[in-house]
């Protein structure tokens, strides 16, 4: 077996802002841009594939200050598929919990969190874990 440097393609690195609660901070708030946005439109993607537009949410901060941000599409996916069984308020409190990224471009979105598929554990943690493969196929 040959093991090489991982280099991740360009454009999967991603930096992390914080939270959407973390970037607007204390006493701001945010709202779904518009009803027409959040319900969606179709749009051409940059592979020349229609779909639903990304939903935007508003990001006001305490002192007065704003910016928009779209949600990633798997992000805009679940709100939509969430609106009728949850309020608004409630789609916006999960919203509030979602990672704001910035992708090597500069672009901004709200992105669900990404640490625990690829998240690589050291094999001095894995063995403090230990479970058989028997007990692995009882399951």
């Amino acid at each position: 077996m040959e093991f090489k440097v991982y280099i991740p393609k360009e454009g999967a690195v991603l930096e992390n802002l914080g939270t959407v609660a973390e970037v607007v901070g204390v006493g701001g708030g945010i709202r779904f841009v518009s009803e027409k946005n959040l319900t969606g439109s179709i749009v051409t993607d940059f592979n020349g594939k229609e779909r639903l537009n990304n939903v935007t949410i508003v990001m006001l901060k305490a002192d007065g200050t704003s910016a928009t941000i779209n949600c990633s599409v798997p992000v805009s996916k679940a709100i939509r598929a969430s609106l009728k069984e949850k309020s608004r308020k409630e789609l916006l409190g999960a919203l509030a919990q979602l990672t704001v990224v910035k992708n090597p471009a500069g672009i901004e979105s709200i992105s669900a969190p990404a640490g625990t598929v690829g998240e690589i554990f050291k094999m001095e943690e894995l063995t403090k874990e230990v479970a058989t493969y028997q007990e692995l196929v009882a399951w």
